[in-house]
């Protein structure tokens, strides 16, 4: 198996932070729980879109949710795509989140790797379930 390790994301940005003190020493550990299309697709966006957020908890920010999800926390559950390490929160700096969803849908960025999307929310809800047989990216309302 191949880890993709993002260029533009820490660790700290993509999980919690008692998870991350719980694995400090063991990192690896951590990054084997994320599906790799998720992070390359994050990185692609990155790249094409600008800074964005995922977690920033490590800057004393209040996001510390918006990628892997575990037991005890406020927003978890356990059929989540957070849940499985395969669904990230992102929140673009220059980049209006409708724009975002819009090329993912059109397959202007990241193709094959992000299968679904939040639509009417204020940050893009990207993931890397398994497609629908169409392999249409899923757009689907809380």
């Amino acid at each position: 198996m191949n880890l993709w390790t993002p260029k533009y994301f820490r660790l700290e940005e993509l999980v919690p932070p008692e998870l991350f003190e719980e694995y400090r020493d063991k990192q690896w550990n951590l990054w084997l729980r994320f599906d790799n299309r998720i992070l390359l697709a994050a990185d692609l966006l990155r790249e094409k879109y600008g800074p964005a957020n995922i977690n920033n908890w490590l800057w004393g920010g209040s996001f510390d949710d918006s990628g892997l999800r575990i037991p005890g926390r406020e927003y978890y559950s356990p059929n989540s795509q957070h849940s499985f390490g395969r669904a990230l929160d992102m929140r673009f700096r220059d980049a209006d989140p409708e724009t975002v969803r819009k090329a993912i849908v059109n397959r202007e960025v990241a193709p094959g790797l992000i299968s679904a999307i939040e639509a009417d929310v204020s940050w893009n809800h990207i993931d890397s379930r398994l497609p629908d047989r169409s392999g249409q990216v899923i757009v689907f309302q809380k």
